[in-house]
This record gives structure tokens, C-alpha cells and sequence, in this order.
């Protein structure tokens, strides 16, 4: 995702400086966000994403429609609530 990132503020020839101002974060913290490196809240690259016009796509993230995975038809037996008594 930091690539992404990095590829969409370089072709808006955006400085890493104004975009991490933007972002209300510190040049280290930027430099993580775009080296996919740990310690970025995940909420950030979001957060990032959204003046890029990618609001689209961050939103279908979690969308039901593009769980290909909960869409399969042996998973449509699942109940509805999960057991909170359920032994991990």
C-alpha cells in the first residue's frame, strides 16, 4: 500500500513534505507509511488515501459485496451470531 501511496503523490508532484503536513505527520512517520514499514497506525494510509481520490476504493475494502470468500455457498450455513462461549 506505501508504494501505492508514493506513486500517487509523485504523480500529483506533491513533495513529501506538503503531503505529510497534510497528513498532520512527521517526516519519519511518512517515510514508514510509504516503506510499508511497521509502526503506522492503520488508519493512516487510509486517512492518506482519501484526498488522492481513492475514497472509492478504501470503502470497498470491507464492502460485503467484494467478500468473495463470505459469498461461498458452504459459508452461507454460518449462524448469524458467533458463540461467546466458543473456545479459541
Amino acid at each position: 500500500m506505501g508504494a501505492g501511496i508514493k506513486i500517487a503523490r509523485l504523480r500529483r508532484g506533491e513533495s513529501i513534505g506538503f503531503a505529510r503536513q497534510r497528513a498532520g505527520v512527521t517526516r519519519n512517520t511518512w517515510t514508514k507509511l510509504e516503506e510499508d514499514g511497521p509502526g503506522v497506525a492503520i488508519g493512516l494510509p487510509v486517512e492518506v488515501l482519501l484526498p488522492y481520490g481513492f475514497d472509492r476504493q478504501v470503502f470497498e475494502l470491507a464492502s460485503p459485496e467484494a467478500d468473495g470468500m463470505g459469498k461461498r455457498p458452504d459459508l452461507k450455513r454460518l449462524p448469524k451470531r458467533g458463540n461467546s462461549r466458543a473456545k479459541v
